[in-house]
C-alpha cells in the first residue's frame, strides 16, 4: 500500500484521536495534499481555529392536581471556527480525501469520504475522523490493478479457485 494510504487509515477512528487543535492541525497540514474537499487550507484553518462549548439545561414541571413530576436535562453542544478574519467557517460532515492505494510514481488516487467527528468530554476536546468505507475503496483498487495486469500479460485473472 502507498503512504498516504497507510498515514490515513492508521489515524482512522475514535481510538486514534488527537487531543488537541494542534496536533490535529499538524496532521492536517502535514497531510494537505490528500485533501480535495473543502479546500485544504480551509481544513487546516478549521483545525487551528475550532472552538467547542458544551452547556447543560435542565427543566422540571410539576403538576398539583396529581403530584405528576416531569424532568428534563438537554446537553447542548455547539461548535464554531472562526476564518482568523473575524468571519465564521463551515464545520463539514465530512471530506474528501484522494489518495492513492498502491505506491508507485504513477499510482491512481481513489477519492474516499471521511466523518469528521468531535467530542468536548470533562473540558478536553477529542478530534477524529472515520474514513467511509475504505475497503470498497481498496476493492476498486485490486479490480484495476487486476485490468492492468490481464492487458499487460494478455491472460485473463483468475479470483478463487477455478472449476
Amino acid at each position: 500500500t502507498s503512504p498516504e494510504w497507510d498515514i490515513w487509515n492508521n489515524h482512522d477512528g475514535s481510538g486514534k484521536a488527537f487531543n488537541s487543535n494542534e496536533s490535529f492541525a499538524l496532521f492536517i497540514e502535514a497531510n494537505s495534499p490528500d485533501i480535495v474537499k473543502p479546500e485544504p487550507a480551509k481544513m487546516l484553518q478549521l483545525a487551528l481555529n475550532f472552538r467547542v462549548n458544551a452547556d447543560v439545561r435542565f427543566s422540571l414541571a410539576q403538576r398539583l392536581n396529581d403530584g405528576n413530576v416531569e424532568l428534563g436535562y438537554q446537553n447542548v453542544v455547539s461548535a464554531t471556527a472562526g476564518s482568523g478574519a473575524g468571519g465564521k467557517i463551515q464545520i463539514p460532515e465530512q471530506f474528501t480525501l484522494a489518495i492513492p492505494v498502491w505506491a508507485g510514481l504513477e499510482a491512481k488516487k481513489y477519492p474516499i469520504d471521511a466523518r469528521f467527528r468531535y467530542r468536548l468530554r470533562e473540558g478536553a476536546l477529542t478530534l477524529w475522523y472515520e474514513l467511509i468505507r475504505p475497503h470498497k475503496v481498496m476493492e476498486q483498487a485490486f479490480k484495476d490493478l487486476w485490468v492492468q495486469i490481464a492487458k499487460a500479460t494478455r491472460a485473463p485473472i483468475l479470483h478463487g479457485t477455478p472449476e
